[in-house]
């Protein structure tokens, strides 16, 4: 470094401006090098800066930028008046590139500060499944779904002595209620419907060991529809449905029934009556 440059702050700068410092020097400590410091003070700045501060900091930012540019192309011209070396006039004018992109970096980064942080999304509250109070039936509302199938496998486990599943739904996603069917089975748990069991509630409902309903309950059925979730699952509507159907005749379903079964459109709906449902097997009369 020349003396001038070690003089002061002052003198440094000007020498600099003037393109006095030598090339190798101006590249690496005060094109590049400075470049640098800038960046990793700029990462100290407060997490939710003030709107003065990130101004202040874009337009000190800017200040030092063109002083280092014009400083650095004046001593690329003087090295290369002096030396006609070339490679090195390059030298600076990639690293004027590389500076001034840098820069361009730092200055979005400092902008997109101002931004309000992104909202956390607050986690869905699990399902309620009210247990009765002696501890023996669990009722299963709303739409089926992961969510709900977890929250029963949860309340299984908290509460062995669970025996009977009240079932009040209008359907939900086909895979969730096969879920819910095969815990039904598993802890071999009876189920019964009060007012309204549809859809997918059906395969729920089917895997009691005793299968009731209330006076006023009805069980709907209607052919399946890919929807999200079950787009990206269900590839044959047909083969998932012949499953089902195979499900409902392993649980004694007769196959007159069956045959009946899915000839309703997705948007229609099949209220068979509680006299057609226990003639059919589709309840246990127990």
């Amino acid at each position: 470094m020349s003396l001038n440059a070690t003089a002061g702050p002052a003198r440094f700068f000007i020498s600099h401006w003037r393109g006095n410092h030598g090339l190798a020097f101006t590249i690496v400590v005060t094109v590049l090098g400075l470049r640098v410091l800038l960046g990793t003070l700029q990462r100290l700045l407060p997490a939710s800066p003030a709107v003065v501060l990130i101004g202040f900091w874009i337009l000190a930012n800017l200040v030092v930028l063109v002083w280092q540019v014009v400083g650095a192309f004046r001593a690329s011209d003087r090295h290369l008046r002096a030396t006609g070396d070339m490679v090195a006039l390059w030298s600076g004018y990639f690293a004027i590139i590389v500076v001034v992109v840098l820069a361009a970096i730092q200055t979005i980064d400092a902008i997109a500060a101002l931004a309000p942080p992104p909202p956390v999304a607050e986690a869905p509250a699990p399902p309620d499944l009210p247990i009765s109070t002696d501890g023996e039936t669990i009722t299963l509302s709303g739409n089926i779904d992961f969510a709900l199938n977890t929250a029963f496998v949860d309340a299984l486990a908290a509460h062995p002595e669970i025996r009977r599943v009240i079932l009040a739904s209008d359907g939900g996603y086909i895979y969730a209620a096969r879920g819910v069917a095969f815990n039904i089975a598993r802890h071999r748990l009876d189920t019964h419907v009060e007012l309204t069991c549809n859809s997918a509630c059906t395969l729920a409902f089917m895997a009691g060991e005793a299968r009731t309903l209330g006076p006023e309950a009805r069980l709907g059925f209607h052919r399946y529809q890919m929807e999200a979730p079950d787009k990206v699952l269900v590839l044959d509507i047909g083969a998932e449905m012949a499953k089902d159907r195979s499900y409902f005749a392993g649980r004694g379903v007769s196959d007159g029934f069956l045959d009946q079964v899915y000839q309703a459109g997705h948007g229609e709906i099949w209220f068979p009556s509680l006299a057609v449902l226990h003639e059919a097997g589709v309840t246990t009369g127990r």
